[in-house]
């Protein structure tokens, strides 16, 4: 499900550039100053485009989610502090990538944060 929903609002971001963004005036002020730096915005809809459809073929899994979470970060932050109309999306996304990350620790993430003992050459 969060494959999907990145695929296609990434696929929605690069079809729609005419800057209807609803939500607050500063919200709305916020995306549209995004989406002319011309360089971040389609860069930002690549990415969740190209980790969405990772997602959905079932490759890379680690590197989708990893690569999703400073962009799910964001949104929750745009609207816990900007828009805060459409939080419960927001939050609906951070669960399932919480529930993604859950569902990998044990055979991807848990030996990340085990100490190595590598004697030092001197």
């Amino acid at each position: 499900m969060l494959g999907g929903i990145f695929f296609f609002m990434g696929i929605k971001g690069f079809v729609d550039f005419n800057g209807s963004q609803a939500g607050t005036d500063v919200g709305a002020d916020f995306i549209n100053s995004l989406m002319r730096t011309k360089f971040f915005w389609p860069f930002e809809k690549f990415l969740e485009t190209l980790f969405g459809l990772l997602l959905l073929s079932n490759r890379f899994i680690c590197i989708a989610i990893q690569g999703l979470a400073a962009i799910i970060i964001n949104i929750v932050l745009y609207h816990a502090f900007l828009d805060p109309k459409h939080w419960y999306l927001a939050l609906f996304v951070l669960l399932c990538e919480i529930y993604m990350y859950l569902a990998f620790w044990k055979s991807n993430y848990k030996n990340s944060f085990v100490k190595l003992n590598i004697p030092w050459r001197e």
